[in-house]
């Protein structure tokens, strides 16, 4: 019988009838092993040594400070597309849309905040509603003109459902978009099912995959995002085939990926299947189809981490889970700034308000987001996964537990080993 000892950081997957992997959370490696019984004894052990390494880590990670400004800005709640797992529900019947006043403040509040230090990453990220619409463009042009002046670089990326993007490609260029972000759900008709617009003459589907062919055209890349669930799993041949056929897959600029959908704004009481589950039946699809029409990225947490590890890279390293415990500022119509945009409408996601012609911020609330990371929430502490998860969305962990020093914990072993039962299979 074979003896394995694992420390606080590691885990073993039993991958095959012959083979067998420990993964390292904190080194950063995975050792495959050739098993020579059928069963196997493991045993976990603490190790100071690994503490030692784990604490050397997290001092490393604590004196990064990042110099991305991150501004998301919903122009909007308005949308010309009715999805029928919309996150935002009811605050899609707002009708206040952001003017040339808003474009001042948030122009005033870069500029406050890059007084210090002109030598940031400054990222926009521009979602709704639906920003891509002609009622937002005034707006557009007096916000991006006056940022441009300030003569400070920054990426711009836009989060669409797609069916304006031909129309308005001389704009966003205009603006300097860097990014594009467009979801095309599954085969015509269950994409059309899914994603209905209000003008019931537009077929969505083809209105996308036109706006993707623009996109591609215009050398701006391109992030095709498949909302993954029950209802169009079963779609992932057909849309392989899509891709393949219209040769997007040939661009550099073009990626397409799976991220499980696991909440709805219109109906918040609907459950959905667990990550892991989703995982499992699109890994059992995939086994079905070519190797080259498994060409989705898979969006499911840990995947990254193994992805990385395989291709002989450095793995992506979390201190908190996203921009929301970072330098984020998320601004809406109603003139409220939030720390999340899943949270935007929801008073304990408010960071600051515009007053008049300028934007206060309440740094106390502030303070609390920034301190939010895998040495202040209690069950991270000694959770082998803290560094390849930062915690766990926070609006999760508002939402289902009604505390942000909560951890919002996902099932990584069970996703992790199924991970690496399909590539030691079929890969």
């Amino acid at each position: 019988m074979d003896k394995i000892i694992l420390n606080q950081y590691q885990s073993y997957y039993d991958i095959s009838e012959k083979k067998g992997a420990v993964v390292d959370f904190l080194v950063g490696k995975i050792n495959y092993i050739s098993k020579t019984s059928a069963n196997l004894e493991i045993y976990e052990e603490f190790s100071h040594l690994y503490e030692e390494k784990s604490n050397i880590l997290q001092k490393k990670l604590q004196r990064i400070i990042s110099n991305r400004i991150n501004f998301t800005i919903i122009p909007t709640y308005l949308c010309n597309m009715n999805c029928e797992y919309c996150y935002e529900g009811d605050l899609k019947r707002i009708k206040k849309i952001m003017d040339i006043d808003y474009a001042e403040a948030i122009v005033k509040l870069l500029k406050e905040i890059l007084k210090d230090e002109r030598n940031k990453d400054i990222e926009f990220n521009i979602l709704g509603g639906e920003p891509i619409m002609q009622r937002n463009m005034k707006f557009y042009d007096y916000l991006f003109k006056n940022i441009q002046n300030l003569s400070v670089s920054y990426k711009l990326n836009f989060i669409t459902n797609g069916l304006e993007i031909k129309k308005y490609i001389k704009n966003l260029k205009k603006y300097g978009i860097t990014t594009c972000q467009i979801t095309l759900d599954g085969s015509v008709e269950t994409h059309n099912k899914r994603r209905i617009p209000i003008d019931t003459t537009i077929n969505s589907f083809e209105r996308v995959c036109e706006s993707i062919d623009c996109l591609l055209e215009n050398n701006i890349y391109t992030y095709v995002r498949v909302n993954i669930d029950e209802q169009n799993i079963n779609d992932l041949p057909e849309l392989s085939e899509v891709v393949i056929s219209k040769k997007w897959n040939n661009f550099k600029n073009f990626h397409i990926y799976l991220y499980p959908i696991s909440f709805s704004g219109h109906n918040p009481n609907k459950i959905y299947l667990e990550e892991c589950e989703i995982l499992n039946k699109v890994l059992s699809i995939f086994k079905s189809m070519p190797q080259k029409n498994r060409l989705f990225g898979l969006d499911f947490h840990g995947i990254s981490f193994i992805d990385a590890l395989r291709g002989n890279e450095t793995p992506p390293l979390k201190f908190v889970f996203c921009d929301a415990c970072r330098n984020q500022y998320v601004f809406d119509a109603l003139g409220y700034i939030y720390s999340c945009w899943w949270g935007a409408g929801r008073d304990e996601f408010k960071i600051g308000e515009k007053f008049g012609n300028e934007y206060v911020l309440d740094d106390n609330r502030i303070n609390k987001w920034r301190n939010r990371n895998i040495t202040t929430i209690s069950n991270c502490i000694k959770c082998k996964f803290k560094y390849i998860c930062g915690g766990g969305c926070s609006y999760k962990a508002i939402l289902r537990k009604g505390d942000l020093f909560k951890g919002n914990c996902y099932s990584f072993d069970k996703i992790i080993e199924s991970y690496l039962r399909y590539l030691n299979d079929y890969q």
